[in-house]
């Protein structure tokens, strides 16, 4: 079975990241556009002409190729926020079915404990009243897929 992991809220970070490097890749075309477009012969001859055309072509190429690598850019960022969005769906799907199975799965343990204190008696014959059962509150917790485990301060935290 293949496990994925995957953390919605860094994707959603990376896609903003991501933009902001498209931005600046922008910002740097524009700039560099007008100067190598435009190149204007050294001296006027034939020599200097040539050339400065030659490199004129070179950066009009230049800019078609920048023109498509910022498209593909621009769909790169709108498919890594689409999978962050996508993840976080399916985790709160998921969460909603797990959280309904475990409520019918505990009904019918909540409805013999009636909401009050229970004890059971333990091998020794003393009567323990368990912190589990004395307290109905269950806590479904699903953190981010890289943090299995919550930490200890995060779930003291939780709140009936």
């Amino acid at each position: 079975m293949t496990y994925m992991m995957a953390q919605p809220q860094l994707l959603a970070s990376a896609a903003a990241d991501v933009e902001g490097i498209r931005w600046a890749l922008t910002q740097a075309n524009a700039a560099a556009a007008g100067p190598t477009t435009s190149l204007v012969a050294a001296a006027d001859d034939e020599v200097s002409t040539a050339a400065a055309k030659l490199f004129g072509g070179y950066a009009l190429e230049y800019q078609s190729v920048i023109g498509h690598v910022t498209a593909f850019h621009e769909e790169f960022v709108r498919t890594l926020a689409a999978a962050g969005t996508a993840y976080a769906g399916a985790e709160a799907v998921n969460t909603a079915t797990i959280s309904g199975a475990l409520d019918a799965l505990t009904a019918p343990i909540q409805s013999l404990l009636g909401g009050g204190a229970a004890s059971t008696v333990a091998a020794g014959g003393a009567a323990v009243a368990p912190a589990a059962l004395a307290d109905p509150f269950v806590a479904l917790i699903m953190g981010g897929s890289g943090t299995p485990i919550p930490p200890p301060d995060y779930l003291q935290n939780v709140a009936p």
